[in-house]
Order: C-alpha cells, then sequence, then structure tokens
C-alpha cells in the first residue's frame, strides 16, 4: 500500500473555519486518517466475510430459534387454564343462547295475552 501523508492540523484548522467545531473537526479527520491507514474495511475484506454471520447475529439467531420451541408448546398449567377458559366460553354461550329463547318466547306469547 502506497504511503499517504495527510497533514491532520491543517484538516481540523479548515474544517473548524468551515462551521465545523473542534471536537467535531478532530472526530472528522480521525476518521479520515483511519481509513488513509487502511483501518478500514475494503471490498475485499467485505467479499471474504460476506457468508459469515457477525457474532451477534448469531446471537440473534440462536435467541429467535429458541424462542421458537418455547412457543410451540404450552406449559400443563397454560394448557388447564385454555381448557377451563372454553368451557367457560361454552356454558356463557349455552346461557345466552337460553336467555335469548326465552326472551324472545316470552315476547312471541305476550302478543297472545
Amino acid at each position: 500500500m502506497p504511503a499517504h501523508f495527510f497533514d491532520t492540523h491543517k484538516a481540523v484548522k479548515n474544517l473548524k473555519a468551515a462551521g465545523f467545531n473542534e471536537t467535531q473537526a478532530e472526530a472528522i479527520v480521525a476518521a479520515i486518517s483511519a481509513a488513509m491507514a487502511g483501518k478500514i474495511a475494503v471490498k475485499d475484506d467485505a467479499s471474504e466475510t460476506r457468508n459469515v454471520p457477525s457474532p451477534e447475529v448469531q446471537d440473534s439467531i440462536a435467541v429467535k430459534e429458541d424462542a421458537s420451541k418455547t412457543r410451540s408448546e404450552p406449559s400443563p398449567v397454560a394448557q388447564d387454564l385454555i381448557a377451563e377458559l372454553k368451557a367457560i366460553e361454552r356454558r356463557l354461550t349455552l346461557r345466552l343462547g337460553v336467555m335469548l329463547f326465552v326472551g324472545f318466547g316470552v315476547i312471541g306469547l305476550s302478543k297472545f295475552l
């Protein structure tokens, strides 16, 4: 890699003159210096690692797989609660049906009385 010379002090002065504060100017110059020193990934680096997920991504995939396993089978307590809720739903539906039947029956009979 050819050697590149970069006057960081002059670059900071130019950025400050353009309206950046000192912290911003130094951060920009540091990023440019790192890029020129080869401390950033280039296209060849990216092609070597393109198909290898980062450790964070691998952890995320593992967590999603674990979560999908736990979602597929409810615990016995949850199964009991679901069964009880379904039984309550059937009883309430039956009671509502009976109340409607009786209510309409009373309305119907009141016409004959």
